[in-house]
């Protein structure tokens, strides 16, 4: 079996048993994942950091996961020099109270 219908099949299996979305409570109809896949390099991701979600939820933070994962990406010290430490953290603050930590 191919790459993509595992992947496809892992998908509907989570919509299955999560079938709520878990920012608003509405339907899921998508797989949200958290932190974004374009934060790793090649797209390779601990596996497990999927969750049910609706549309309008999932792409309704598209921009911020994309200035997230160019800051991941880079230089960490380079980055933070040209932007102040309040935009600084809160792009961040999303993915640090997931985890339960503080700046």
């Amino acid at each position: 079996m191919g790459e993509a219908s595992t992947k496809k099949r892992a998908h509907a299996n989570l919509l299955c048993r999560f079938p709520c979305c878990i920012y608003c409570g509405a339907v899921a109809d998508t797989v949200e994942h958290m932190p974004p896949v374009t934060m790793f390099r090649r797209k390779q991701r601990p596996k497990g950091l999927e969750f049910s979600s609706c549309r309008r939820c999932n792409h309704g933070t598209s921009k911020s996961d994309l200035v997230a994962s160019l800051l991941a990406r880079s230089d960490a010290s380079a980055s933070y020099a040209f932007i102040s430490r309040a935009v600084y953290k809160s792009l961040y603050a999303p993915f640090v109270s997931l985890l339960g930590l503080e700046f």
